[in-house]
């Protein structure tokens, strides 16, 4: 295949990327390889493109090959790539004049193509089924802590009391967000380069729509040049992974701040934290400090593939089919991390009632409140009643006081000045105000933190994750109906 070239490969190429590379796509892509290959000789072999024993020689030799692999030590970069020692062990396998053959009408540009797609498809789904683990996750322990009461934060000061539960269902919206982007994205990668030749097809009358159909893609890609130049659904994957990856680590900033000593509304328990080398008091939540950390690759496998793809050409070439994809390897297995740890600190985290509903009396947090009823009873303006509670909590923080020390009288001696007018608010609403179970207990529309609003939502939150999982198990149903179609049309041909 090299024939063109006068010159060896240098060490330094095949040391520092085909080596290396070759090593990779051997243990990630042989089966897509393989399989893709088995499509393209069942597509020649039906349009009369081979002669049937050449069909059947090859076709058992892939499907040896599929069985007991290609032996590590028969692996030489200096062939170049992945396909060019396939095409050799075929060769072995199978003489020059019969493995020759399959190549007809295809390049190692369209195949490459098909590959990267194949293991985008099969990577899409995993990280599918991996996140909808994850909102169940949520969604459980959201519905144990639907009346757990904390200080809900707003530029990390406390604001409003919220629960435990009423976060976890927000998150899990978050992540079902992230999850339907990724499931968009899988319409545009399930398309089948094969039979795009280097980027302008073939003279001989090839058939891609069944290329594609035995590979389980929706259709082929429309246009040739396009099947090989373009590498785009790997930056909207990456882009989907990254958002999530941010949620993760967002998810886990909260975790690890609630931890912590000073806050105490959370324990994470032995099994995701490390103890200290010096300091035996020490219980390090270390496992939600690494979820926050890989972001940092999943984040940076997007930046990776889109300087990658800046400065190529709209065509192919190895910046486009091998540096702009290697990323999503990376990102999927730094994802994947973040998804196993985060799901093992949901599973490990305790929560202290008692300390986060005292901190959300305490704090001023439902002071809100108190506004409200003064709207509510006294028919004031909500931003008048807004500054007559921002009087009266200066006045409590300057002697350092709490919510506690606000009593009817003072409240209506600073409405009645504000207002112009008497203002009686009695003690039992100002009273009632303060209560965090109370003021989290009124918001019960639709989002609100109530806890039956959260039950709610989180019912409704849980048929979706269902219906989705009943999506996902649907899209690989045509995958493996493929794969049978395929496995058969092999068969016949090779006489098995």
């Amino acid at each position: 295949m090299r024939e063109r070239v006068r010159e060896a490969l240098g060490q330094a190429f095949i040391d520092t990327v085909l080596g290396p590379r070759l090593v990779a796509d051997a243990a990630s892509s042989l089966g897509a390889l393989i399989d893709a290959s088995k499509a393209h000789l069942v597509m020649l072999h039906r349009q009369g493109l081979i002669q049937p024993e050449a069909a059947r020689l090859v076709g058992s030799a892939l499907r040896r090959i599929e069985r007991e692999g290609l032996a590590p030590e028969r692996l030489d970069p200096a062939r170049e790539d992945l396909y060019a020692n396939l095409e050799f062990a075929v060769r072995e396998a199978v003489g020059e004049d019969a493995a020759g053959r399959i190549h007809l009408g295809r390049s190692r540009n369209d195949l490459g193509a098909t590959v990267a797609r194949m293991n985008a498809r099969a990577l899409l789904g995993r990280t599918a089924a991996s996140i909808l683990d994850l909102r169940e996750r949520l969604l459980a322990l959201a519905g144990r802590h639907a009346e757990t009461i904390i200080p809900g934060y707003t530029h990390l000061q406390p604001a409003q009391p919220i629960t435990i539960g009423f976060y976890l269902a927000g998150v899990e919206r978050a992540v079902a967000r992230d999850w339907e982007r990724l499931w968009d994205a899988h319409a545009r990668v399930d398309l089948c380069p094969l039979g795009a030749g280097a980027l302008a097809g073939t003279s001989f009358s090839i058939d891609r729509e069944l290329m594609a159909r035995l590979l389980g893609f929706a259709r082929p890609v429309a246009n040739a040049l396009d099947a090989v130049a373009s590498r785009d659904y790997v930056l909207e994957i990456l882009s989907g992974f990254a958002g999530l990856a941010l949620m993760l680590a967002r998810l886990a900033e909260d975790l690890y701040l609630w931890s912590s000593t000073e806050l105490g509304y959370a324990d994470v328990s032995g099994a995701v934290a490390i103890a200290s080398s010096i300091m035996p008091q020490k219980k390090n939540a270390a496992a939600i400090e690494h979820v926050k950390g890989r972001a940092g690759a999943v984040v940076g496998a997007l930046a990776a593939a889109l300087t990658a793809t800046k400065g190529t050409h709209f065509m192919h070439s190895r910046d486009t089919s091998v540096e702009v994809v290697a990323p999503l390897g990376e990102a999927e297995r730094a994802l994947g991390v973040m998804l196993a740890l985060i799901t093992a600190v949901l599973d490990a985290i305790s929560f202290r009632p008692d300390v986060g509903r005292a901190r959300a009396a305490a704090d001023f947090s439902t002071v809100t409140d108190l506004a409200d009823a003064l709207v509510r009873e006294c028919d004031l303006p909500f931003r008048v009643a807004h500054e007559i509670c921002a009087v009266l909590v200066r006045e409590a923080v300057d002697v350092g006081h709490g919510p506690e020390s606000i009593h009817a009288d003072r409240v209506n001696a600073v409405a009645g000045a504000r207002a112009g007018r008497p203002i009686a608010l009695d003690e039992a609403t100002v009273r009632d105000a303060p209560d965090p179970e109370a003021g989290v207990g009124r918001r019960r529309h639709l989002g609100g933190p109530a806890p039956d609003t959260v039950r709610e939502a989180i019912g409704r939150a849980a048929s979706q994750v269902a219906a989705d999982r009943a999506r996902l198990e649907a899209r690989q149903a045509p995958l493996a109906a493929a794969r049978a179609e395929l496995e058969r049309a092999l068969a016949q041909i090779i006489g098995d």
